[in-house]
């Protein structure tokens, strides 16, 4: 089931890269059918979960990825805020990679359950798969 779970995770972030590649009439049709996908995915997790709610963890590697991806989506929005000669946008931003530096870097970095899933969670996933999928095909 972790599995499942995860591919919440990944497959919006795969449609979404190529997304950017893709015609837009195609674009459209892989929104939709990510969108269904994503949804049945949703229900079928609700209907097979118990009242047992689900931890697992990623791999170390990961937590890596996603604190880079961090820092490089804060340096583009300094950029941006240079660019645009927007003080508040590079300066707030500016700060947050300050204190996501600390953070990283003071936190102890031990190994425990990062994902904990229960029905509530589900059901948002459901959600959330169901209103951007709507979204999705009236936009």
């Amino acid at each position: 089931m972790p599995q499942l779970i995860g591919s919440l995770f990944v497959i919006p972030a795969i449609v979404s890269f190529l997304l950017l590649f893709i015609p837009k009439k195609a674009a459209r049709l892989l929104t939709i059918l990510t969108a269904f996908v994503l949804s049945f995915i949703s229900l079928y997790l609700f209907g097979i979960s118990g009242n047992q709610p689900i931890s697992f963890s990623v791999p170390h590697y990961v937590n890596k990825i996603v604190i880079v991806a961090d820092f490089l989506l804060l340096a583009y929005i300094i950029v941006q805020g240079f660019l645009q000669r927007s003080i508040l946008v590079w300066v707030l931003a500016a700060i947050q990679a300050g204190v996501l530096g600390y953070l990283v870097a003071k936190m102890p970095h031990i190994e425990f359950q990062q994902f904990y899933v229960d029905k509530l969670s589900i059901f948002m996933f459901i959600l959330v798969n169901v209103v951007s999928g709507v979204i999705a095909v009236f936009l």
